[in-house]
């Protein structure tokens, strides 16, 4: 029997989630265009409706997408192309690569201890290099590092700079208020941290923003859209047909957070990772970061033994090895006695 502390690679879809995804396909297979006439009118815009109360934000300001890559990507072609871009140097691929390849002029801010990315770092380079945008994990998928997008936010607007938020390590596991202060662009994939497979992601954007660098993708779906709210341009970033079968089960899943509550997810996942980080000081483990909680989310990584990985896979612990880090991750599903025999195992 395994234990899962992965989520940060992929998180559990639930046997409700499987069943609803099981539901719909049936009824693909009997009548597939009145399937999909029907879905959309019951779930379509009330599953809009919920994601913006989800993270507190207009409806106008939601765009179902693919996938955090597509969003960007998406987004790059909208820009002029002379824009200064601020990156961290080890933020996620999928999120620097396109404007890498697209030959912007990029200033990567850099991190302390392979942790800390201070906000101090990143106003002096603001000032410096006349930044124009700002594009950043809130939760860095390597060492769990969680960024304040909160005073990013904050600072951003103090010095006329546009910020573009990945928020897919993040979504899910931490409660979002874009209710003021938002960042100006927040895109996440659903398959991690909402627990809701793979196919379908969320994008927000603010009018100032696509105001600024209006969509240049379009399609029937979107135009019709467009046409029937005009005051939703954002609905441009859906140019073709939805994925209805990963949005079934974003919607299954979303009622399932909003069930225990996201507040009440945000704390139990801390908790145990508080937990896991005392229990480990002792013991001879590389730590990213220090063992204190200020800027941690729930996952945790340390330097990479060379047998330790293969035998924590020997006993059962699920994990992701990669770039010379163990990284573990915690989720509501994860409780006190699956992390007592983590330890356990990692004192043997």
């Amino acid at each position: 029997m395994s234990i899962y502390f992965n989520t940060a690679s992929c998180g559990l879809i639930s046997e409700q989630s499987a069943d609803t995804s099981v539901l719909l396909y049936e009824k693909f297979s009997q009548n597939a265009s009145e399937a999909s006439n029907d879905w959309q009118q019951r779930y379509y815009w009330s599953l809009k409706s919920q994601i913006a109360s989800f993270i507190h934000c207009n409806i106008n300001y939601i765009a179902f997408i693919p996938n955090m890559s597509y969003g960007i990507n998406m987004i790059i072609q909208s820009l002029k192309g002379n824009e200064k871009i601020l990156l961290y140097e080890k933020d996620f691929p999928s999120l620097n690569q396109p404007f890498e390849n697209n030959h912007f002029n990029i200033t990567y801010v850099k991190d302390t201890n392979d942790f800390e990315i201070q906000l101090e770092d990143i106003e002096i380079l603001l000032k410096r290099n006349s930044i124009d945008i700002v594009a950043i994990s809130q939760v860095q998928f390597k060492t769990g590092f969680n960024l304040d997008i909160l005073q990013l936010s904050r600072l951003c607007k103090q010095y006329n700079t546009w910020l573009i938020i990945d928020g897919t390590q993040s979504l899910g596991a931490l409660e979002l208020n874009f209710d003021c202060n938002a960042p100006d662009v927040f895109i996440a994939s659903n398959y991690k941290w909402m627990n809701a497979g793979y196919g379908t992601g969320i994008l927000f954007m603010n009018d100032e923003f696509i105001s600024q660098f209006p969509p240049v993708i379009s399609g029937n779906h979107s135009s019709s859209l467009v046409q029937e709210h005009p005051d939703a341009p954002i609905n441009l970033y859906e140019p073709g047909h939805i994925n209805m079968h990963g949005l079934a089960i974003l919607e299954t899943e979303l009622k399932r957070k909003k069930e225990i509550s996201i507040e009440k997810i945000e704390q139990h996942n801390l908790e145990l990772t508080h937990y896991f980080l005392e229990n480990i000081k002792e013991l001879p483990l590389g730590l990213v970061g220090n063992y204190n909680m200020e800027n941690r989310s729930s996952i945790v990584s340390i330097y990479n033994d060379k047998n330790l990985s293969s035998y924590l896979s020997q006993n059962g612990i699920v994990i992701t090895d990669r770039f010379g880090l163990i990284r573990f991750s915690f989720h509501y599903y994860n409780t006190k006695d699956e992390l007592d025999q983590l330890i356990s195992i990692l004192k043997d």
